[in-house]
């Protein structure tokens, strides 16, 4: 039987939980998303973030420990809108939800 993938999502940030992959540089802040309108970001408190090959980046939760995703504004004020979600100790991808438009591909495969 296939092991099954947990995911947790906050908003259009998802966490794809025991995912290891190649970490590149890391992510300071650890900052794993912007607001497009409203100012606020979603941020990884505790371990690491690192980026990762194909727009992934990967959270490192040290063992013991428990991290948060947090859904933040600027002034790391905590907004009504996502509650913290709690994520366990080891590596886990982060992913950010990307909206495709298909209308808009369709009108771009017909010109000539």
């Amino acid at each position: 039987m296939a092991k099954r993938s947990i995911f947790l999502r906050q908003g259009d940030v998802g966490i794809r939980l025991n995912f290891s992959g190649k970490k590149g540089e890391e992510i300071k802040n650890r900052t794993v998303a912007y607001g497009e309108s409203s100012g606020h970001l979603h941020r990884v408190d505790g371990g690491r973030v690192f980026n990762s090959d194909g727009g992934v980046m990967i959270a490192e939760i040290p063992k013991g420990e428990t991290g948060a995703l947090r859904h933040t504004y600027k002034d790391q004020t905590v907004t009504a809108e996502h509650p913290p979600i709690l994520i366990p100790a080891g590596e886990h991808a982060v992913v950010i939800q990307r909206e495709h438009n298909y209308y808009a591909q369709a009108a771009q495969q017909v010109r000539d």
